[in-house]
């Protein structure tokens, strides 16, 4: 075998070699990737942003950017798969290590009209809103309707803050194809874990909500 040839295998092998190991890491230091069952949702063949891979779900109605780190809970009642609904419960491993505890819930519906969407929206703005404060954004194929607040604990009550002049620790959003009878509704939660100092990045965690919920595609 000439000289340059085998040369040239050794490089080809050395690159793919170094490849695989930082594949094996990555894999090792993210458990989206690492647990069985949330991997088994994602494609990494799909190019995503940075910090996120692509989420397909186990119905095969609709695909998300799901978030580096987070993992899905795979037992009921945190896990439901059906082609009419789904519901999906997403956690942060890594979020404990900063005193925060962050978890996603995703509820994908069926059967549902603009104003059924509207009113679901309205129920969960009631629940966790602050004085009605919500945006709303529209493509040619979906609605997004999306709030956010404080929510705290003072004397065993309920204390909604206002999100611009505090770190929301509630994001929430409803999501309505215009091209079909499909909905998703989503609820991001950041709490400090008990007797642990910590705090909220707001703008950080305002481009990951958005980034979130703007890359949710219905597959009509």
């Amino acid at each position: 075998m000439k000289k340059g040839v085998l040369i040239s295998i050794i490089t080809i092998c050395f690159i793919v070699g170094g490849f695989l190991v930082i594949r094996v890491m990555t894999q090792a230091e993210d458990i989206a990737l690492s647990d069985d069952f949330t991997s088994s949702f994602i494609n990494e063949d799909v190019e995503t942003d940075e910090g996120f891979h692509y989420f397909e779900s186990g119905n095969g109605k609709f695909s998300m950017w799901f978030p580096n780190h987070f993992y899905l809970e795979d037992e009921a009642p945190f896990y439901v798969s059906k082609d009419h609904y789904a519901l999906y419960n997403l956690f942060d491993r890594t979020s404990k290590e900063e005193g925060l505890n962050k978890s996603i819930t995703v509820r994908y519906l069926t059967d549902v009209d603009k104003e059924q969407a509207q009113l679901r929206f309205e129920n969960v703005l009631e629940d966790m809103g602050f004085e009605g404060y919500y945006e709303e954004e529209e493509s040619k194929s979906k609605v997004i309707l999306q709030g956010k607040s404080l929510v705290t604990m003072e004397n065993k009550k309920t204390v909604i803050s206002d999100p611009l002049e505090n770190p929301a620790n509630r994001y929430f959003a409803v999501i309505k194809s215009n091209q079909s009878d499909q909905m998703l509704e989503l609820t991001y939660r950041i709490d400090c874990y008990e007797d642990s100092s910590c705090s909220i990045e707001s703008s950080e965690e305002d481009v990951f909500f958005n980034t979130v919920i703007e890359n949710i595609v219905f597959n009509e």
